[in-house]
C-alpha cells in the first residue's frame, strides 16, 4: 500500500518530504549518529556518511509470519536517487513558483512549488520561494520552517538569515529575529535594510538604544531612505520616555518614602526621667509641647526627623544657646592652636555668629538619644544632620537641594 499524508490523506510519491497538497513535511528515518534526515533507501547517512543498520530485534514480522532472525545487522537496501529528468523539472517549478510570487499569486506558488519540493526534496531553492510565499500570506511558522530546511541544505546562503529573522520578526520572536539579522550582517555589512530591520527587533523588544545604533548604521549606508529617519526618531523619543518613567518612578518612590516617614510614630526621652515618650503619627507637630506621663513635666519638641545614627523618628530639642557657644569656643581654640590666621577670623565673626536672630535653617535640634545635632530644612522639612565642629559659614544641602546654614 502507497504511504499517504497523515494531514489530507492524499498519496505520496516516492521519497517525497512534504505533501504535494498540503505540504506537511514527511515524517522519514534520521541518522543515529548526526541526526540528519534519511533518504528511503540510504546505505549510507548524506552528512556524516555512517552506515545506516537495522537490527533485527527492530524488525516486525507481519500477520502470520514468524520473526526470523537475520544474518547480518545490515539490511541491503538498493538506493533511490532522484533522476535526472525530475531534478530538471523540479527546477522548471521552483522558477515558475518564484514568478508567481512576484505576481502575487502566492496560493498558485505554494501548490508549484509543493509540487517541486516532492520531486526533489534536495531543492533547496525550492524551499526558499515558498517560505517567501508563506511569509507573504503570513503564515509565519510554515515559512520558518522552510527557511530552515533551506539554510540545512544550503547553508552557505547567508540571505537565508536575514528572511528567516525577517519572518521572526513578524511572529514577534525578537530575540531569534536579531540573531538571524545579526548572522546575516557578520556576512554583509553593506545592507542598510538588514540593520534597520534589526533595529525594530531590537524596538520591539524595548532595546531601544541599540535600535538607536541599528537605525544610524542603515542611515549612514542609505542617507536618503526616509523610513531610516522615522524609525530612528521613534526609537529616540521611546528612549527619552523611557528614562522619564524611570525619573518619575524615583520620584515616586521618595514621596512613598516620605509618606510612609510621616506614618511612622514618634520617639522622644524626657529631660527630667529619662523616659522614651511614644508619640503617636496623627499628634506629631513640630515646635510643639507635650506631657511625660511618667513625671508630668511637660517637653517641647523643636521639630521631628529621622537621626541617621538611632535609625529611628525622633523628636529633636533645641539644645542651649551656651552649648552652642561652647561648641563654637572649642572649634576656635582648636583653630587657633592650629592655625593663627584661621582663629583671627572665627574670632571676627564669632560673637556675630552665636548671637545673630537671623536663623537661615527652619529649625536645629539635638536628639534625645544619641545628642547628634540636626537641622530641620525650611523647604522639605527633613532632618539634616549637622557635622560636628563644621566651620562657622559652612553651608550644608538637604536632599531635596536646598542650601542651609547652621542659626
Amino acid at each position: 500500500m502507497a504511504n499517504q499524508c497523515k494531514s489530507c490523506g492524499v498519496e505520496l510519491k516516492e521519497n517525497a518530504k512534504f505533501c504535494s497538497k498540503c505540504g506537511t513535511k514527511v515524517e522519514t528515518d534520521v541518522c543515529a549518529k548526526c541526526n540528519a534526515p534519511l533518504k528511503a533507501g540510504a546505505n549510507f547517512c548524506p552528512k556524516c556518511g555512517t552506515k545506516v543498520n537495522v537490527q533485527a530485534n527492530d524488525v516486525s514480522p507481519g500477520k502470520g509470519e514468524e520473526q526470523k532472525t537475520m544474518p547480518s545487522t545490515q539490511v541491503k537496501q538498493k538506493k533511490v536517487e532522484v533522476s535526472p529528468e525530475d531534478i530538471a523539472r523540479a527546477e522548471e517549478l521552483a522558477e515558475k513558483g518564484s514568478k508567481l510570487i512576484d505576481k502575487e499569486k502566492y496560493d498558485e506558488a505554494i501548490k508549484v512549488l509543493n509540487e517541486s519540493i516532492s520531486l526533489n526534496p534536495d531543492n533547496y531553492s525550492a524551499f526558499f520561494w515558498r517560505g517567501l510565499a508563506y511569509e507573504s500570506v503570513e503564515e509565519y511558522d510554515k515559512a520558518i520552517n522552510d527557511y530552515t530546511e533551506t539554510i540545512r541544505l544550503e547553508p552557505s546562503e547567508k540571505v537565508t538569515y536575514s528572511s528567516r529573522g525577517r519572518a521572526y520578526l513578524s511572529n514577534e520572536e525578537y530575540e531569534m529575529a536579531i540573531s538571524d539579522f545579526t548572522e546575516y550582517i557578520a556576512s554583509d555589512h553593506t545592507d542598510a535594510y538588514a540593520y534597520n530591520l534589526r533595529g525594530n527587533a531590537y524596538y520591539n523588544s524595548g532595546d531601544f538604544s541599540s535600535a538607536i545604533k541599528d537605525y544610524n548604521r542603515a542611515i549612514k549606508l542609505k542617507p536618503k531612505e526616509k523610513t531610516f529617519k522615522e524609525n530612528l526618531q521613534n526609537a529616540e523619543e521611546a528612549l527619552k520616555n523611557d528614562n522619564n518613567e524611570e525619573e518619575e518612578t524615583e520620584e515616586d518612590d521618595e514621596v512613598d518614602a516620605e509618606e510612609e516617614e510621616n506614618d511612622e510614630d514618634g520617639l522622644f526621652k524626657c529631660e527630667n526621667c529619662d523616659a522614651v515618650i511614644t508619640i503617636e503619627s496623627d499628634s506629631i507637630e513640630h515646635n510643639s509641647t507635650y506631657v511625660c506621663p511618667n513625671c508630668n513635666e511637660e517637653v517641647e519638641v523643636s521639630f521631628w526627623g529621622t537621626c541617621e545614627k538611632c535609625n529611628k523618628k525622633v523628636g529633636f530639642r533645641h539644645y542651649s544657646t551656651g552649648k552652642q557657644l561652647l561648641n563654637l569656643g572649642l572649634s576656635f581654640l582648636e583653630g587657633y592652636m592650629a592655625d593663627e590666621n584661621k582663629a583671627k577670623e572665627m574670632k571676627k565673626n564669632f560673637f556675630g555668629r552665636v548671637f545673630s536672630k537671623v536663623v537661615d535653617a527652619a529649625e536645629y535640634g539635638e536628639c534625645p538619644f544619641c545628642k547628634r545635632e540636626y537641622l530641620m530644612c525650611p523647604e522639605c522639612e527633613k532632618s539634616v544632620r549637622w557635622p560636628l565642629n563644621t566651620d562657622d559659614d559652612a553651608v550644608i544641602t538637604c536632599s531635596c537641594g536646598t542650601k542651609m546654614k547652621h542659626p
